[in-house]
């Protein structure tokens, strides 16, 4: 909750018009991208479709070429898509279904409390203007990608309550931005998780 609400404050201080942003009769300024818009909302509705029934039934809002007006999509100044936050919302789906790559300009991910499972795509790792990754309390698998590691923005990687295995990647400890990182009860091995 600590985490949310820091990343709330975060986006209010930069951006004072975040509930605006979030009407369906926002229009983007001529400064967005036609092409990475439409690439957001092709990816956020393919992504919907792969989901179960019942979370698509929970995203019934994303519909339409206005992902501003979506549930869980928080918007930039300039229609694209800054972060998802879909905390607790019943979603049940592979999170390698979401196509990151579409996603440019993410600041944030925060969808924990949910039932995704899968392995964190490596390609998150191309997303240079991420500061905070939430995955918390999910069932997604496999290792920590590597690729996380080139994320020089990132300043909160909470992991905790998955079924992530296999080493803690050195490269955490070298991430001078990381303010806050949180792994525990998942199957790593290296370090005591309780020293991050």
């Amino acid at each position: 909750m600590l985490f949310l609400a820091h990343v709330l404050l975060m986006l209010m201080h930069e951006m004072p018009c975040l509930a605006s942003s979030q009407s369906s009769s926002q229009v983007a300024p001529a400064g967005a991208s036609n092409q990475t818009r439409h690439e957001e909302v092709e990816a956020l509705l393919k992504w919907k479709s792969k989901l179960d029934n019942e979370s698509r039934s929970n995203l019934s809002s994303w519909n339409g070429s206005s992902p501003c007006s979506w549930r869980g999509i928080i918007c930039d100044s300039f229609g694209s898509v800054k972060g998802l936050n879909l905390r607790s919302s019943a979603i049940r789906g592979n999170i390698q279904h979401l196509n990151l790559s579409h996603l440019p300009n993410l600041v944030f991910i925060n969808l924990p409390d949910n039932q995704l499972f899968g392995n964190i795509p490596p390609i998150i790792g191309d997303l240079p203007k991420l500061e905070a990754i939430d995955f918390s309390q999910n069932n997604l698998s496999g290792n920590i990608p590597t690729q996380l590691g080139s994320l020089r923005s990132l300043r909160f990687l909470l992991l905790p309550d998955n079924n992530f295995a296999g080493p803690i990647p050195s490269f955490i400890g070298n991430m001078s931005s990381l303010e806050r990182i949180v792994l525990g009860n998942n199957q790593l091995s290296g370090v005591e998780e309780n020293s991050y």
